[in-house]
């Protein structure tokens, strides 16, 4: 015991200057840490891409046959061919969490599975043989990345950004559920916009088709699963949040608030980062907005929420490094006509003035003058496109009632005064359809200036 005492007397200097650089150390690799976890500790965990049965059984053949029954599990690979059976469903869960319902009867391959180490750039690319699907990007997808779902021997291919669409080859159509499909026929290289809300032919035609084709119960359950994921995925976040942060963190605090739709206030969250987790390095800053942005991106359309997020798109373009700052504008800026047309839908009067000033802030931020006039002449003319649809449909159903009037058993009098009512309703029809189409000229003359030019 003595020697050990001896010992620590003759070496105290040394061990104090190993106890300081060990406490240096230590103080140093808690800040590195600190700041990586401040970068990523509000994002999803990456996953391996894999499928999940949620109704009887299917199979993959991938040189051997593998069968999995109801609930079983199994990673995707490429050039996985998949197939559901009668009375069977599936879901693909793909690396960023976006994902991919079958219905029985499907089959597909996959194609291309491809991500950097961030999810930074990612690529899905998949066949579809035979029946439907349902994707849902719940993530903004960034830079190059793309999600591709090709169909008719891979002769056409649609491409989404953050999109919920179905393809129904069994009824023949491709729908936008929500923002748009870019469609590509690999034949001749021609390229085409299916807007939100729209169909077109799975046949490869070039039209608009009646949503007559519809299956009404299909698309309103997995718009059911669709809340039902989402709220899961926020369940998620929050449970990483809380294990994640220590109690009494004002960041915590906020972001819970966030998740639980109790706070929509970003400055204070901006404060409490800034404050608590001294972020201070741009990139950092951004990758942190980004992350934060991911898990809200596909919250429901509400004031707070699109404001929210329209917010935190803005702080994105301000915290990003000039040659990614373009990009984002221009990503943003449609995001937030989508958001802007909804919001017009839904009444959301708040959203509207939010989302009027920032498309008026980029539409103005040195973005090439033909790429604004080619979207928003696309955004005119896809909404005009709608209300003529709306408005030619109510005049069909007009023409049918005239049709069932004309019965000779109705009195004279009453077939001659509805015959009356009735055009006075269809002038005032072509009549508000010219005027809608005037407002949305004149808007989007507005906020590009197109008069002064």
């Amino acid at each position: 015991m003595s020697k050990i005492i001896s010992f620590f007397k003759r070496k105290k200097v040394t061990l104090l200057i190993i106890f300081l650089i060990a406490s240096l150390f230590y103080i140093l690799f808690s800040d590195i840490n600190k700041n990586n976890l401040n970068a990523s500790l509000i994002e999803h965990d990456k996953i391996d891409p894999y499928i999940l049965v949620t109704d009887w059984n299917i199979v993959i053949k991938r040189g051997k046959v593998v069968k999995l029954l109801k609930w079983q599990k199994e990673a995707i690979q490429i050039k996985d061919k998949i197939r559901t059976w009668s009375k069977s469903a599936a879901t693909i869960f793909w690396s960023d969490w976006n994902i991919t319902r079958l219905w029985e009867k499907t089959s597909l391959i996959i194609t291309e599975l491809r991500k950097s180490k961030d999810l930074s750039w990612y690529e899905v690319k998949f066949n579809l043989e035979s029946w439907k699907t349902w994707s849902n990007i719940v993530r903004y997808l960034e830079g190059d990345s793309s999600f591709t779902e090709t169909y008719d021997n891979e002769r056409l291919a649609a491409t989404v950004r953050w999109t919920v669409f179905e393809l129904n080859l069994d009824n023949n159509y491709i729908h936008a559920v929500n923002h748009s499909v870019t469609i590509k026929d690999n034949q001749t290289d021609k390229k085409y916009d299916l807007p939100e809300w729209k169909l077109r032919a799975s046949s490869g035609d070039s039209h608009f088709i009646w949503k007559d084709v519809l299956e009404e119960w299909w698309v309103n359950w997995n718009k059911n699963e669709d809340v039902i994921y989402a709220r899961k995925l926020l369940q998620e976040w929050k449970d990483k949040i809380n294990k994640t942060f220590k109690d009494g963190d004002n960041l915590k605090k906020s972001l819970n608030d966030l998740i639980d739709w109790k706070n929509y206030n970003l400055s204070e969250i901006k404060e409490n980062i800034e404050k608590d987790f001294q972020i201070n390095n741009k990139e950092q800053l951004n990758r942190f907005y980004i992350n934060l942005y991911q898990n809200i991106n596909y919250a429901p359309a509400s004031d707070n929420n699109t404001q929210l997020k329209a917010n935190l798109r803005n702080e994105i373009i301000n915290s990003s490094t000039w040659s990614s700052k373009e990009r984002f504008t221009k990503d943003f800026l449609r995001l937030n006509l989508y958001d802007y047309f909804d919001s017009e839908k839904l009444n959301l009067s708040d959203s509207k003035e939010k989302l009027k000033s920032y498309i008026d802030l980029y539409s103005k931020n040195n973005l090439d003058k033909q790429y604004l006039k080619d979207l928003f002449s696309s955004f005119d003319d896809e909404k005009i496109n709608q209300i003529n649809e709306k408005f030619d449909f109510i005049n069909l159903k007009l023409r049918d009632f005239l049709d069932a009037i004309k019965n000779p058993d109705l009195d004279k009098e009453i077939v001659n005064w509805s015959y009356e009512k009735i055009k006075e309703i269809n002038t005032d029809v072509y009549w508000k359809i010219d005027e809608t189409k005037d407002e949305l000229k004149k808007g989007f003359s507005n906020f590009l200036n197109w008069n002064n030019e």
